[in-house]
């Protein structure tokens, strides 16, 4: 049995799964993972450069896994080894067919990991597991003309990061948007990232921005780890930066001296896309299942904003949608600087941090100190 009396396990954390849903027949699915393990073969998505990326080392192993839900008296979960997808010439370097019972699923889960090398890369066919698994990306596959979702799509729709239609020839979704680095998946979203640079650093004496990080800009990692999740990126800036980044635009606040919500409100009109995700360059922590999560919540809601397990809000780590600029606007003709006193009048989402999700803010030197000290990695693991 799965754990004491057969209960479940926990869930498990695997950025390095995409995980494929089908909302019912003829949604595409085998054909879409047999394009992205296609993809995977020929070369990896763009990526931010890993300090040992020349290294030479054996290519992980690309697994296909399909999963199927077994009534509880068929026993708890076997793990089958199949010949193939079948992709063709493209497919997996091996398939499994995992058939467990809805107690055993995480069970089961592991068991199969056991059996594969861990920087292993998975591309799952299943709606059920999104209940017992967390992966880097989740898609629903649709054919276009089908409204069919099944009982097992709809339990898992609030938690896919998009849907994708299929015409019975193409897809609605590029593969070269389902990205993988840093040890998992990710998806290239159709919105804007807004990194705030501006600030008179006070606290800290000089521009936070610039801050040596491994004799680099902290401002050109954040661009690294993040610019590749988004169609745009812009720099939010009153001066000009002594540092070249690629494919941004920088704008100034409008007018200057109302601090961040200043900075926050230029971005969001200048913005190409609806959806913005904001981070402040003073935080270099970063955590792509919170982004992800962030980014998944804001295609219902207007702005979404996390929330610490003490109640703390990270106004400048958050997603906003430029229907909110008139109520902004409004507000800082009121002569208010909270952008955080907005959240009562929109529609507003709290995402609640994980113990893993800490935020670290450098404002002063000895904060900056510990966290170099620390060892502290940008990016770190998408799931610690």
């Amino acid at each position: 049995m799965c754990g004491e009396g057969g209960q479940k396990i926990g869930m498990l954390n695997l950025p390095q799964m995409l995980l494929l849903g089908s909302a019912g027949s003829n949604s595409g699915r085998r054909a879409f993972a047999c394009r992205i393990i296609s993809r995977l073969r020929t070369g990896r998505p763009d990526a931010p450069a890993a300090p040992d990326e020349h290294a030479e080392t054996a290519p992980p192993l690309i697994i296909g896994l399909k999963l199927s839900t077994i009534r509880r008296e068929t026993g708890a979960y076997r793990i089958i080894e199949l010949k193939s997808m079948p992709c063709g010439e493209d497919d997996a370097d091996t398939v499994f067919l995992l058939e467990a019972t809805a107690d055993c699923l995480t069970a089961g889960m592991q068991a199969l990991l056991s059996r594969i090398p861990e920087d292993s890369i998975i591309v799952c066919e299943s709606n059920t597991l999104r209940s017992f698994v967390v992966p880097g990306v989740f898609l629903m596959l649709r054919h276009v003309e089908s409204d069919e979702i099944d009982a097992s799509a709809a339990a898992v729709m609030s938690e896919v990061d998009q849907i994708v239609l299929f015409d019975d020839r193409d897809f609605d979704l590029a593969e070269d948007r389902i990205l993988f680095f840093a040890g998992g998946f990710h998806l290239r979203d159709n919105a804007t990232l807004v990194l705030l640079a501006g600030g008179a650093s006070k606290r800290m004496g000089t521009n936070k921005s610039l801050i040596d990080y491994k004799g680099t800009p902290l401002i050109t990692h954040l661009h690294r780890a993040l610019s590749p999740l988004f169609d745009e990126t812009i720099i939010s800036t009153n001066d000009r930066l002594p540092v070249t980044l690629e494919n941004v635009r920088l704008i100034g606040d409008r007018p200057p001296g109302y601090g961040p919500i200043g900075g926050i409100v230029s971005s969001l009109e200048q913005a190409k896309n609806p959806r913005v995700f904001i981070t402040a360059c003073d935080i270099p922590t970063i955590h792509y299942d919170l982004i992800a999560k962030l980014m998944r919540e804001s295609k219902n809601h207007e702005i979404v904003v996390s929330r610490s397990s003490e109640g703390y809000l990270e106004p400048l780590h958050a997603v906003y949608n430029r229907s909110v600029v008139p109520l902004v606007r409004s507000m800082i003709e009121n002569n208010e600087r909270r952008i955080r006193m907005v959240y009562d009048h929109v529609d507003t989402a709290y995402v609640a941090l994980l113990p893993h999700q800490k935020m670290i803010n450098l404002n002063t030197p000895s904060e900056y100190r510990r966290f170099t000290e620390s060892g502290a990695g940008i990016p770190p693991a998408p799931v610690e």
